[in-house]
């Protein structure tokens, strides 16, 4: 009896911990009062509140890119919208046709911000990647580059050493991170210019630098590139592709760092680890 006792009167703080858990709304995340647990149960106490406070973050991050999807997807269907009743009240063929060209080019906005949306979802999210072959550098510079707008890719000048050296990154994700920074530094350089793409590899690393003539961007706006739907100046893309980059980056241990050129313009590294 005194040992029933006595054990009863042992979980009697762990018994409060799980009545107060066990009370809770499923909204609620505040971190549970230590102020009167025992010391044994305290490492219990602090393990569970810092899983309250990642819950909370997640939440959180999940709610702000939720409104900002939601606001990036309304801008375009107005503008789809817009562009086809204009179409439908239009009395001549040349005022159709110019109204549903720009209705076509707001759908294909739209349709590619929902694939980097579905994208960085999978990034952030527990899905695995695998099944792709490993492939080179050389590989995957070259299916960068024939991915590009075909009236862009002459001006895509490509050098490297080490093209035969294999990443230890899934190729759709490596080609993938490697466009949207070609994709990038074409939008905001001069029609009439050069974009450089080189790669090295070392025995642990591949890196790849894109070169481009554009504006270039303050170290403030560098930080800041990698937020989701940041836009530098006016830029009219999703403002996903830098954030997918650094995603793909940070995924398998690698790195996307910006420079700004001495020259003008901008240079994206991205480092990606090689394969054993």
């Amino acid at each position: 009896l005194a040992s029933w006792f006595g054990v009863r009167s042992g979980l009697g703080p762990l018994e409060s911990i799980r009545a107060a858990l066990a009370a809770r709304e499923p909204g609620a995340l505040q971190p549970l009062p230590d102020a009167r647990t025992p010391v044994e149960l305290s490492p219990l106490v602090t393990t569970v509140n810092a899983l309250l406070a990642r819950v909370a973050g997640a939440l959180e991050r999940e709610r702000r890119f939720t409104g900002d999807a939601a606001h990036e997807l309304r801008t375009p269907l107005t503008a789809v919208k817009t562009h086809i009743q204009v179409a439908r009240l239009s009395q001549s063929a040349e005022s159709k046709d110019l109204a549903l060209t720009h209705a076509e080019q707001g759908v294909f906005r739209l349709q590619r911000t929902i694939e980097q949306l579905l994208m960085l979802a999978r990034l952030d999210g527990p899905f695995a990647f695998e099944g792709d072959d490993a492939a080179s550098a050389g590989a995957i510079a070259r299916a960068a580059t024939e991915q590009i707008a075909s009236h862009a890719q002459g001006r895509v000048v490509v050098s490297g050493v080490g093209a035969d050296a294999l990443l230890a990154v899934p190729a759709t994700l490596a080609v993938t991170a490697l466009r949207n920074l070609l994709d990038n530094a074409i939008r905001y350089s001069p029609p009439d210019t050069q974009v450089v793409l080189r790669f090295d590899t070392t025995d642990r690393w591949t890196c790849f630098q894109v070169e481009d003539n554009g504006t270039g961007m303050s170290t403030h706006e560098t930080a800041r590139a990698v937020e989701r739907f940041w836009r530098h100046g006016r830029g009219q893309g999703c403002g996903l592709g830098l954030s997918i980059v650094d995603a793909i980056a940070r995924r398998y241990g690698g790195e996307l760092k910006l420079t700004v050129r001495p020259a003008g313009g901008l240079i994206a590294q991205l480092r990606l680890p090689a394969a054993s």
